[in-house]
């Protein structure tokens, strides 16, 4: 990276600042020489809050699981609440449909294989509430692949995403 420091001129730096002065980060940079990859951040840290949306976005339809033995009343509820602390964040906007199923299949097994518990995905609402990837997400989930490893799963609540997002609520990998 720093050979190319030197091509940029000081007109070109100049211009840059200007294009750039009302951008923010929306997410910290990985520390140096943290594996970097397919969206898969590993994070304990609350998510920034959304914009408002123009019009309510009807609720992506998800077939509730039957209640499982192994989740009890208070998990599910702090589920439902959105206040469980959420161990991974992937973020499917700007994929398309054969890439997001991948990521999320990949990003799902990672998360369990990795011992994690709860995990959010966003999928975006789409334009005008009618998103390809939130509309897609209740049969990629059904995959049985992923069948066995996911507990429950949940739309968020505003602040993670709204109907646009999901909490999974992933199994406990047994030995």
């Amino acid at each position: 990276m720093a050979g190319r420091d030197k091509d940029i001129t000081p007109d070109d730096r100049a211009l840059w600042q200007a294009a750039t002065q009302d951008v923010t980060q929306l997410h910290p940079l990985p520390p140096e020489g943290a594996p970097t990859g397919d969206a898969f951040i590993k994070t304990k840290q609350a998510l920034p809050k959304r914009v408002v949306v123009r019009q309510p976005a009807p609720a992506a339809v998800i077939t509730p699981a039957p209640q499982a033995r192994d989740l009890d009343h208070r998990t599910q509820r702090r589920l439902e609440r959105g206040e469980m602390a959420i161990d991974a964040v992937l973020d499917l906007h700007g994929h398309k449909q054969d890439e997001a199923f991948a990521a999320l299949n990949t990003f799902i097994l990672r998360a369990y294989h990795a011992g994690l518990r709860c995990v959010l995905v966003i999928t975006g609402k789409g334009r005008l509430g009618t998103g390809v990837l939130r509309a897609r997400f209740p049969d990629w989930i059904d995959n049985p692949a992923l069948k066995p490893v996911i507990l429950r799963v949940v739309a968020a609540k505003g602040h993670h995403g709204g109907d646009g997002a999901f909490y999974i609520l992933l199994r406990r990998e047994r030995p």
